[in-house]
């Protein structure tokens, strides 16, 4: 009797250790633990003055009571490291209280790309976040594209605003597509790339955020709970479809709960390039 209860007492400590251990990773380690994802991306007919071209996506900031300030500062200098031509965000800045933005304003001041900085909104931005997003000199596109001209290449890029309605002068505009020009579009939630049939039209590369990649990630079977009426299949990650590519970024920042599993925080970079993919490079 005594030998069971001390194999019960050794098995409970060690249960509770293993319990301790996954708290502790899961809701302390991994959401603040970024990673910045590398990928050299193949563009048929790239405009040569673009060769080399540096993009940085990151998104789903969620500036709330659980990811501070500090945190996001920290991720913006990462950003701004990765020396990018053009930064891209995907949108979601704020959790709740639409005051958070401007905690960070300062701080999304600091990015300076020579080609700017470019976003979308987010199902949690309102018109005071688009405000604070003006006063930090960010472009929100709403259905609209900009034309970025470099040594006489262009790189036109399209903003969708998280709707359901209002995109038929850029379907239009998509379906005009010249060959000439990079096509870059971004959009926040990427349910939007089945629901408009985006994969249809000649985008170089399509960038959307909103599902945080699940969050948790249960090895072998994906994340069990994603944002999408897709369920997992827009979680993460490049999604090839027809013609389209699409990029989905995990975010930063978290959701309802500061807990993470298998699921990183992500910065990425994207080179342009016309040789064949290089592939990822780990941080």
């Amino acid at each position: 009797m005594k030998k069971y209860i001390r194999i019960l007492k050794r098995d409970s400590l060690l249960l509770a250790a293993i319990i301790a251990t996954f708290f502790t990773y899961s809701f302390i380690i991994e959401p603040r633990w970024v990673k910045v994802n590398q990928y050299e991306l193949k563009i048929d007919n790239l405009p040569p003055q673009f060769r080399d071209f540096r993009i940085v996506l990151f998104g789903d900031i969620h500036r709330s009571k659980i990811v501070s300030a500090g945190y996001i500062s920290k991720c913006i200098s990462k950003v701004n490291k990765l020396n990018p031509d053009i930064v891209l965000n995907t949108g979601d800045y704020i959790t709740g209280k639409q005051g958070y933005i401007f905690d960070i304003v300062e701080m999304l001041k600091t990015i300076k790309p020579e080609y700017g900085v470019y976003s979308v909104l987010g199902n949690h931005d309102g018109e005071i976040v688009a405000k604070g997003l003006k006063q930090a000199g960010i472009r929100v596109l709403r259905n609209e594209s900009v034309t970025i001209e470099k040594d006489g290449g262009i790189l036109r890029l399209i903003g969708l605003d998280d709707s359901l309605s209002g995109y038929e002068n850029i379907v239009k505009e998509l379906k005009d597509a010249k060959k000439t020009e990079v096509r870059l579009l971004m959009m926040h939630n990427p349910d939007l790339f089945k629901i408009l049939k985006l994969y249809e039209y000649r985008i170089d590369l399509i960038a959307a955020g909103h599902t945080h990649g699940g969050q948790v990630v249960i090895p072998f079977i994906g994340p069990p709970l994603v944002p999408s009426i897709y369920g997992k299949k827009y979680a993460s990650g490049f999604i090839r479809e027809k013609k389209g590519l699409m990029y989905v970024t995990r975010g930063i920042g978290t959701y309802l709960l500061p807990v993470r599993f298998f699921c990183r925080p992500e910065i990425t970079l994207f080179v342009l390039s016309d040789e064949k993919d290089s592939g990822l490079k780990d941080d």
